[in-house]
């Protein structure tokens, strides 16, 4: 049976930081040491909207909507995970948050990981909720022979994978089906597919499918993700770790980076966890933000 117990609905009011020209969107709630939530890939801050409340009675929970996503502004941006990462930072200047906690989701693990990698003395704890964005060596290590290497591997086809991801939009509700316990209700679906309308505005999902780093590819962006997981290594902040079963064989290779790490394992969930067990995902990060506010 599934934990969710989130509502479709998303009661938050909008608000919004001015980023390099831009807007990007955010919710919060709550008062306090801030606990910032990152998304990933195709989701929005949505993603965290049954784990706000939770984390409102420890700290300022605020759950951003990465560039180019959500209800944040479009512009005219390659969209490269380094462009997401140089706007989180002026969004975390632009509000001029301090000692903040990290938690995060796909696409944003490497976001917090590299915002770390920058900013240390900036972060008090670190929390990934399912996979961490770490190199693969091969596309066997990336899913073996998976349904998810075939669709990834169709997704960074050249012309074909813009073709899927862009002109046919099969990438967010496939996504989200393929990577959810259950299957999304009409209005959840609607929620996560709103942003994308047009062509253009589905970029940031084809290009962040084409920036994961496989088998040493892209270049930059492998040696990159090689480096943000040495610095996390290096920063001796502690981490939590919440996983799904599936995940179980690779946490020991997270600990191999993370010397600080707290490893909890979340029943029927997966990838996007916090929408499968908002409950439960929201009351670890209760628990993990309690322990680092009583080792002040």
């Amino acid at each position: 049976m599934s934990g969710r117990s989130a509502s479709a609905e998303f009661p938050f009011e909008s608000h919004y930081a001015h980023v390099q020209g831009s807007r990007m969107h955010y919710v919060e709630q709550g008062e306090g040491s801030p606990v910032v939530l990152l998304h990933g890939n195709p989701t929005s801050s949505y993603l965290w909207r049954g784990v706000i409340p939770h984390v409102a009675q420890v700290g300022r929970a605020i759950a951003l909507d990465l560039i180019g996503m959500g209800r944040s502004d479009k512009p005219e941006i390659p969209y490269r995970i380094y462009d997401q990462c140089e706007y989180f930072a002026g969004f975390v200047e632009a509000l001029g948050l301090e000692d903040i906690h990290l938690v995060s989701n796909d696409w944003g693990t490497a976001v917090a990981a590299q915002y770390v990698a920058e900013h240390r003395d900036n972060v008090r704890s670190i929390a990934f909720t399912g996979n961490i964005v770490t190199p693969w060596p091969t596309w066997q290590h990336f899913g073996g022979n998976s349904p998810t290497r075939v669709m990834w591997r169709a997704y960074r086809a050249p012309d074909l994978g813009w073709d899927i991801c862009v002109n046919e939009h099969l990438f967010v509700e496939p996504a989200l089906r393929h990577l959810l316990v259950e299957e999304p209700t009409p209005e959840v679906l609607e929620h996560y597919l709103e942003p994308y309308g047009s062509p253009a505005s589905r970029r940031p999902v084809w290009q962040l499918a084409n920036d994961l780093p496989i088998a040493g590819e892209p270049k930059d962006f492998y040696a990159t993700a090689t480096n943000y997981c040495g610095a996390l290594a290096r920063s001796g902040l502690p981490a939590l770790l919440l996983y799904y079963p599936e995940m179980a064989p690779a946490v020991e290779a997270y600990r191999s980076f993370l010397p600080d790490l707290t490893a909890v394992e979340i029943d029927d969930a997966n990838h996007f966890m916090p929408e499968d067990q908002p409950e439960r995902v929201g009351q670890e990060v209760v628990r993990w933000i309690q322990r680092q506010q009583a080792g002040q």
